[in-house]
């Protein structure tokens, strides 16, 4: 099974589903500056991802937060924030008051590549085949 890489913006991160845990590879320089990170622990023990990741960053620059989102093994889509200095994670059906469904399908998420709005989307499909939405 190939797992997929994710183009994060001009910051050239890439974000993999690895194993059951979430791992960011950065190419600060050169190949020889690779980094390899554990999401999961970094961000305070984020649940362990059961499908692929959608992440984006910022389009226009102005804001250096990283974004990724994932379908959690109890079917909750998460949220991984890079904010300025560390990770942090969201559980985005806690977040929503318990009103976001589960999740059957991995997520796809976007912001505004305008900068005009600074509204993110994401969408999945939920446990009854419905497309769904979760924006903020």
């Amino acid at each position: 099974m190939s797992t997929p890489t994710l183009r994060l913006g001009a910051k050239g991160e890439q974000v993999r589903a690895l194993q059951t845990y979430l791992a960011r590879f950065g190419f600060p320089s050169s190949d020889a500056d690779t980094e390899w990170h554990d999401l999961t622990n970094e961000s305070g023990g984020a649940p362990v991802a059961a499908g692929d990741p959608a992440a984006f960053t910022d389009p226009t620059g102005r804001s250096s937060v990283q974004h990724v989102f994932y379908r959690g093994t109890n079917g909750h889509i998460c949220e991984l924030a890079w904010s300025p200095m560390r990770w942090e994670w969201h559980d985005l059906k806690t977040d929503s008051g318990g009103e976001a469904r589960d999740a059957a399908g991995d997520p796809a998420a976007y912001s505004d590549p305008t900068g005009q709005s600074s509204v993110q989307h994401v969408f999945y499909r939920g446990m009854d085949g419905r497309v769904l939405e979760l924006s903020w």
